[in-house]
């Protein structure tokens, strides 16, 4: 890009002004044009002012008029050395008058002129730029961020050193220069529509920009510039530019966002329900799987994250005690509604904490999987199994029955085995089996209810305590076992009967045995005794519990049967022996 002559900008007597004149006009800064000769072919009044002379009288005078002597050759080799430089040169010349002033010219020409600048030199007291002390000019000088000073086209009047360790270039090559040529075209033209209209508002309004410019070696850097209408400000005349290289924070702040985005993709991809809430329950994000499931939509409400998850469930999510004053993650199966079908089904959830800056309350991840059909699965097979455990216990209480009965000869002997094998294989902690006896020698009277024998597996005390209750005779319908031999069919109870009559059930009761079942033994319809089985915990016995038992009371029927005919056999036997002897 061209740079504009200071002639157009601020022309000389005759010259018809432009809107960009009154910045050079008014600006505190000395500037002017050489010809080749370095005669002065323009100059605004601050550099009149500094010659110590006329502007309209000076005009195509030699600049070498208004230096001393003895600094005439540095002012020819200044000039000499702007032919065939490409960088701007800076001399140190004496003026005629007192005092000494910084020349600087720009080697780049427009109809043959060189646009100068010139700093004035005061020794007592270093004037700052653009005026002002010399602590002015060390925090400006030494800022971190670039300060500069320019006209509403962009053109360059001043900048401070540090835009050489912002960008690499020197204070020096800006002077005169266009800061829209280093910026990206499409950036460039914004930034000019920007500058133009900054400069129509009152003084002091301020805009932000952030562009993107082209560093000295050639890579492009973010910078972010406040600039600052000052073109009415005397000490000024200008558009006051503050800008700082943002790069390495932008490219964080794209590098997070760029993370946030691919983690928020990660998450909404996924199949599990993702969702952070904070200390106080209130979700602050979810994933669309966790929305659809509970039935909400794109800009529906979140609501609180207990919503969905029965009361008895809650338990288990919330935080557990913290270690070291840290929280802890942690796993939990809760079931959670689905809004599709009101189905609740089971999630195994896995909750971190996250942590939080400033050490605010703790922010928790929610990943919840689905695992209903697994804990179905899981459901199904422990009910296998302990169905398989059940029917185990059947079979072996059966066998354990048929080995008993198989190995003895009378009930009597057969009694305390089979007590200890319904405790030992379906579960009971004691045991008692009552015989139905009938009145000797044609005796008349009601038939009652004995115990054969009473069994307890805890131990010797309480096996001692149990079986020396010496319960008494039952009649029908009295205690359990007498309800049995009345109704003829198994019954259960979760409170003892203490009544008359149960001296054995107060007996278990002192034990801690509050549950009681009963089965008949039958032979022909006809009840031969009970069976009574006691335990701690009450369970409610099943229809295959109730099938073997009555399996196993035929059994002990037949069983009674069979020793009562070959009681008699043995008897006849003996009558038939004594009979023969006689």
């Amino acid at each position: 890009m061209k740079s504009a002559s200071l002639s157009r900008i601020a022309p000389g007597p005759g010259a018809t002004s432009g809107r960009g004149s009154v910045f050079y006009e008014a600006a505190p800064l000395a500037y002017l044009n050489l010809d080749a000769q370095g005669r002065l072919a323009d100059l605004n009044p601050a550099a009149a002012r500094l010659l110590g002379g006329c502007r309209e009288r000076d005009l195509h005078r030699p600049l070498a008029d208004f230096i001393h002597s003895r600094h005439w050759r540095r002012l020819e080799k200044h000039l000499q050395r702007i032919r065939e430089s490409h960088d701007p040169v800076t001399t140190r010349l004496k003026l005629r008058g007192d005092g000494e002033a910084d020349l600087t010219t720009r080697p780049e020409t427009e109809a043959l002129y060189f646009r100068s600048l010139m700093i004035p030199v005061v020794r007592e007291k270093t004037a700052a730029t653009p005026a002002g002390d010399a602590k002015f000019r060390a925090l400006v000088e030494n800022s971190t961020e670039v300060i500069c000073i320019g006209a509403p086209d962009g053109t360059i009047f001043y900048t401070t050193p540090a835009v050489h360790r912002v960008l690499g270039y020197s204070p020096e090559s800006w002077f005169g220069r266009n800061a829209f040529e280093i910026m990206r075209p499409d950036q460039a033209a914004l930034a000019r529509v920007a500058v133009r209209q900054l400069s129509a508002t009152p003084m002091g309004t301020v805009l932000r920009l952030v562009a993107q410019v082209r560093h000295v070696d050639g890579s492009w850097r973010w910078v972010e510039g406040v600039l600052t209408n000052l073109i009415g400000q005397p000490d000024v005349g200008g558009i006051v530019c503050n800008y700082r290289d943002i790069t390495d924070a932008r490219d964080s702040e794209q590098a997070l966002r760029a993370s946030e985005q691919r983690y928020r993709l990660l998450a909404e991809s996924l199949p599990q329900m993702i969702s952070i809430r904070d200390s106080q329950g209130h979700i602050e994000y979810c994933n669309s799987h966790w929305r659809e499931y509970r039935g909400i939509g794109g800009d529906g409400i979140i609501h609180d994250w207990r919503a969905g998850i029965p009361e008895e469930d809650l338990s288990a999510l919330r935080p557990p005690p913290w270690e070291n004053n840290m929280p802890r993650q942690w796993e939990a199966e809760v079931r959670i509604r689905r809004a599709s079908d009101g189905a609740l089904r089971w999630h195994s959830v896995r909750v971190v904490p996250l942590p939080r800056h400033g050490g605010a309350g703790a922010r928790w991840l929610a990943i919840a999987n689905d695992i209903h059909e697994r804990k179905q699965a899981d459901q199904d097979r422990d009910r296998l199994l302990e169905q398989l455990k059940r029917e185990r216990a059947d079979l072996a209480a059966q066998y354990a029955v048929v080995r008993v009965l198989a190995e003895t000869s009378s009930l009597e002997d057969a009694a305390p085995p089979l007590l200890g094998a319904f405790c030992e294989q379906l579960g009971w902690e004691a045991g008692a089996l009552w015989t139905v006896s009938i009145p000797e020698d044609g005796r008349r009277g009601p038939m009652t209810l004995n115990p054969l024998s009473l069994r307890h597996l805890a131990g010797a005390t309480a096996e001692t305590l149990f079986a020396k209750s010496n319960p008494g005779p039952l009649r029908k319908g009295e205690s359990l076992a007498g309800r049995v031999w009345e109704q003829k069919k198994p019954l259960y109870t979760n409170h003892l009967p203490l009544r008359r009559g149960a001296v054995h059930c107060r007996a278990a009761a002192a034990l801690g045995l509050r549950c009681t079942f009963a089965f008949p033994i039958l032979l022909d319809g006809n009840v031969q005794g009970v069976v009574e089985l006691f335990r701690r915990d009450p369970v409610a016995p099943g229809l295959r519990l109730l099938d073997i038992v009555a399996a196993i009371g035929i059994q002990i029927g037949h069983f009674i049967q069979r020793t009562g005919a070959l009681e008699m056999l043995r008897q006849s036997e003996e009558a038939l022996i004594q009979m023969n002897n006689a």
